[in-house]
């Protein structure tokens, strides 16, 4: 018997949220780079104040940044503690501030960036509570999961298999909670965002697996194509450098904030699919 109800599903539209959440970075780039820049500051100056400059030289010093760990690790890890708390908090401010960026982009053709740091500054500490908590929940699942899938499959031999399917699971995992930041940005709820995201994914999991990897492949080719630049501009000397870096804020904000359009794009759908709501209504609640 054919399964007429996953026919008459509406389609999740891959293509058109993928090509939508790069077009709106596109078209409010520089509002983009605006709500980005604190979460950098933010993250920078707390990695100077924690680390000092060994975070800095880090990169082309390992051994001395190794060192200064091995001398006092305990008081490293609180250190890392704190910076990981910081930066977690900078980027919950980034998601909600880029969640109603792309929505007032998406629903009145303008982006707001006042708005977008009021909503930023009152939704960033929910957005970090409910994190930890996801974070938490995801940690204790995938133990249990690894540990049963890798006994199972270390007894019989082939403990590769274990492994694919971690990541199987750990994929389709991630897009049940894909919407996860947008529901606690639009609909200003905590914890519950949960469940709320659990059954928005509902009969559509699979479909976000395929918007992801959709998704990553469109990264993957800016990424290269940045990269290729950003090679290019280092044999010019000093002004190479500072197109280098030019190039590497275009390319943090094009994917980053790709990735925050597409988390919103993917909402809307859902709750268009599901509730029939539009995004205009979706974004009364910031008004």
């Amino acid at each position: 018997m054919t399964d007429t109800t996953s026919q008459s599903r509406p389609g999740l539209g891959v293509g058109a949220i993928t090509g939508e959440s790069f077009s709106l970075v596109f078209r409010n780039f520089f509002p983009m780079i605006a709500i980005m820049i604190l979460p950098i500051i933010v993250m920078f100056a707390a990695g100077a104040l924690l680390f000092g400059s060994s975070i800095m030289t880090a990169a082309t010093d390992p051994v001395g940044f190794e060192d200064a760990i091995a001398q006092d690790p305990l008081q490293f890890g609180i250190m890392y503690a704190l910076f990981m708390v910081i930066a977690i908090l900078a980027m919950s401010f980034f998601y909600a501030a880029g969640i109603r960026l792309i929505f007032d982009a998406k629903t009145s053709g303008g982006a707001s960036i006042g708005a977008a740091f009021s909503t930023g500054m009152s939704r960033m500490i929910p957005l970090f509570l409910a994190s930890l908590v996801l974070g938490l929940l995801f940690f204790v699942a995938f133990f249990i999961v690894a540990f049963i899938l890798g006994f199972v499959f270390g007894a019989i031999g082939i403990p590769a298999i274990s492994g694919i399917l971690i990541a199987v699971a750990g994929l389709y995992a991630f897009s049940a909670m894909a919407p996860f930041a947008a529901v606690v940005v639009v609909e200003q709820i905590g914890v519950s965002a949960i469940t709320r995201a659990l059954n928005l994914t509902k009969e559509y999991r699979w479909p976000i697996v395929g918007l992801f990897i959709v998704f990553t492949l469109a990264v993957i080719v800016i990424y290269v194509a940045l990269v290729a630049v950003g090679y290019v501009t280092t044999l010019l000397g000093v002004v190479g450098v500072v197109l280098g870096l030019i190039v590497g804020i275009i390319g943090m904000v094009i994917i980053y904030g790709a990735g925050v359009a597409m988390i919103s794009l993917l909402y809307a759908r859902l709750r268009e699919i599901k509730e029939g709501a539009g995004v205009g209504s979706l974004a009364d609640v910031f008004s």
